[in-house]
């Protein structure tokens, strides 16, 4: 979304009605198995050690 449309859609949309219609919907599930993804301790040390050479 460009800048303009951004600015368009706050002034003419309820973002409290948006907010309440993504909590709605929230993925939790999807969203716990994503972070758990990124907290897996091998992908942490091999990071880590691609990070330090």
């Amino acid at each position: 979304m460009d800048p303009t449309t951004a600015d368009i859609a706050v002034q003419v949309y309820d973002l409290d009605e948006i907010a309440a219609r993504l909590a709605a919907t929230a993925d939790y599930n999807g969203l716990t198995t994503l972070l758990a993804a990124d907290l897996d301790p091998e992908r942490i040390i091999t990071a880590n050690l691609d990070d330090s050479r």
